[in-house]
């Protein structure tokens, strides 16, 4: 063989090799086009991928960090009548961090069964959860390394995700439409499985909050508005957009080094872009090296870990019926308009007027403040408010004097045309009491969607 032809051959045979997506060997999982997966952290997606579908939220998993297919006990809180915290807490009685009981409980347990291993090559009593792994992994460990440094844990998260998967179902039509119009990957539309199984109201210690956890700072810069009456980081359509952005602004900044640039932009959103930009150049763009290595302020587990999270995410819920063994699918989403009001008006003044059950409205509408819902506070002019289409079509004749524009948000049901819709005049005088009773039609009608909305939300 000629040298042309030889390289021309091994060209050949590298661009097979970067190009094909590879197929791993733990349960089909396959690498989602246009990401990275680097062989180094499939046992931490392995793993991840137990924990949020295997272990339900009253089970503790203990593991190591080295290795995540090392698995030491599976606890139950239940039947210990306690909470175990995974984070070793700070004592100001002894002046440092103290880890939970059942930790060194633990460790005193892989320290007896090493001796038993020892004694017996076999196996050991001790080792209940996949013993013939573990005990081969154990042996290979010198004395110093069986320390509580390299014991780790995570809650399960399965029962958390079921509740997680119902609450997707309303919104995906939408995410999937703003990925798609955005030219970004469509599974990042899990990302919020891992942020906040879906839930709009959920919050963290770090004061991010919504589908996509912002924190204030992030959500303004990306123009959430925040303020004592609305905090639109809670609003799924518009925390959606300032996602979006936030992916478009740092993807393309990563994409200059030459490597895979969504490691690196997945977790900046976790990280912070400016302190990613700076643990990147630390590893020459290398992923597997910077977590393995970088040492930064506040660059932790949770941060190293967070893109194998991201794949686990993906590979449980894009087969949700696989791992979780329920047709999901068949729960269809709710349409919703967007009204836009044009003076000031309580919640519930619109919600009868809509003859909509007041709790309806406010599970559509998260970014609303207590004060809005206690009706301390009126909601202000040209806020945008989502309430169910059948509601709207159904009370569309009998509308009055305000003007209110809505549009349908999800497929397959066609783009509504902006209209200007009259409002009954009864709203612009004396205002309705929030105890005000439903006439037994209006009553009926809510019922329903109701019971429904409860049951999402």
């Amino acid at each position: 063989m000629g040298e042309k032809a030889f390289r021309l051959c091994f060209y050949q045979i590298l661009v097979l090799l970067f190009c094909i997506q590879p197929v791993f060997a733990f349960e089909d999982f396959v690498c989602p086009i246009g990401f990275d997966c680097p062989v180094e952290i499939l046992p931490k997606v392995e793993f991840l991928t137990k924990i949020y579908a295997e272990f339900h939220d009253h089970q503790v998993v203990f593991g190591d960090t080295r290795d995540p297919s090392m698995i030491y006990h599976v606890a139950d809180e239940n039947a210990l009548g306690r909470q175990i915290t995974c984070r070793d807490t700070y004592s100001r009685k002894y002046g440092r961090k103290i880890p939970d009981p059942l930790k060194i409980q633990i460790q005193q347990l892989i320290l007896q069964a090493v001796d038993e291993l020892r004694i017996n090559q076999a196996t050991s009593t001790l080792l209940l959860y996949r013993p013939e792994v573990l005990a081969k992994k154990l042996l290979q460990l010198p004395d110093e390394e069986l320390s509580l440094d390299h014991i780790t844990c995570f809650h399960g998260r399965a029962d958390k995700m079921r509740e997680g998967i119902i609450r997707y179902q309303q919104y995906r039509p939408m995410i999937e439409q703003k990925l798609k119009k955005a030219g970004l990957p469509d599974e990042l539309k899990y990302l919020p499985f891992i942020e906040s199984a879906y839930n709009p109201h959920a919050g963290s210690k770090a004061s991010a909050v919504g589908l996509w956890q912002f924190i204030p700072e992030t959500g303004r810069i990306f123009g959430l508005t925040i303020n004592s009456t609305i905090d639109e980081r809670k609003d799924p359509e518009k925390s959606t957009d300032a996602a979006i952005a936030f992916f478009l602004k740092w993807n393309q900044c990563f994409e200059n080094g030459q490597c895979s640039s969504w490691p690196f932009t997945l977790t900046s959103y976790n990280y912070g872009p400016y302190g990613m930009v700076k643990a990147a150049n630390y590893a020459n763009y290398d992923y597997v090296y910077m977590i393995e290595n970088y040492d930064g302020k506040r660059f932790g587990s949770d941060v190293r870990g967070y893109y194998p999270s991201f794949l686990a995410a993906t590979h449980v819920f894009s087969s949700i019926e696989k791992h979780f063994g329920q047709n999901y699918a068949s729960i269809l989403p709710v349409p919703t308009g967007t009204l836009t009001i044009e003076q000031t008006y309580f919640a519930h003044e619109i919600a009868h007027q809509l003859c909509l059950d007041l709790e309806i409205l406010k599970a559509l509408n998260p970014q609303f403040s207590k004060e809005i819902w206690s009706h301390n506070r009126k909601i202000a002019a040209n806020s945008q408010i989502y309430i169910p289409l059948p509601i709207l079509d159904s009370d569309v004749d009998e509308l009055g004097e305000l003007s209110i524009s809505y549009r349908v948000q999800f497929d397959p049901m066609p783009i509504i045309p902006i209209q200007s819709i009259p409002l009954r005049t009864q709203m612009n005088q004396e205002p309705i009491k929030p105890n005000a009773k439903l006439t037994p039609s209006q009553e009926k009608q809510s019922k329903g969607l109701l019971y429904f909305f409860k049951k999402l939300f």
